[in-house]
């Protein structure tokens, strides 16, 4: 985990990239759903606490409920941030060790799940990016996710 980071990932990566990867801010925050019809994870709920009111340096929480049509062993969570105009960020990580800090298991079992994410926001205010893509090891597309924070103040 990289505590100097956070974005809000909402699913596999909402779900599991999480805690180095939300921003959230006292500026409106909105999400985008670019998974294909063939994506392992389908979302059902997402639940911000607070709800759209988390300034720099302040904690949050984010519970997030999804189908899985498959079960999940493997694979990787990358993501891109942008800070205004320019590219600031992106990493790959291990999509079970995102599954486990939202406190379920891996694999991850076909069906109803949920996870629970927690972290501070670092960020200074401002437009942010982030776009969060997980896949299996063998290429399969598990979730695809953008989010937009524009907390210009």
């Amino acid at each position: 985990m990289r505590p100097w980071i956070l974005v809000l990932y909402c699913p596999v990566l909402i779900i599991v990239i999480l805690t180095d990867c939300v921003a959230l801010g006292s500026g409106p925050i909105t999400w985008k759903d670019c998974t294909n019809d063939t994506s392992v994870m389908k979302i059902e709920d997402i639940t911000f606490n607070p709800p759209g009111d988390v300034g720099p340096g302040e904690g949050f929480s984010l519970k997030a409920s999804f189908w899985l049509n498959e079960e999940i062993s493997d694979g990787k969570v990358n993501v891109d941030i942008q800070y205004g105009v320019l590219h600031s960020f992106s990493a790959s990580y291990d999509v079970c060790d995102k599954f486990k800090e939202a406190g379920l298991t891996c694999p991850v079992s076909r069906g109803m799940n949920s996870g629970v994410f927690q972290g501070r926001v670092p960020f200074p205010h401002g437009y942010f990016k982030f776009t969060i893509n997980a896949t299996t090891s063998a290429g399969k597309e598990i979730s695809c996710f953008t989010f937009e924070l524009n907390d210009n103040i």
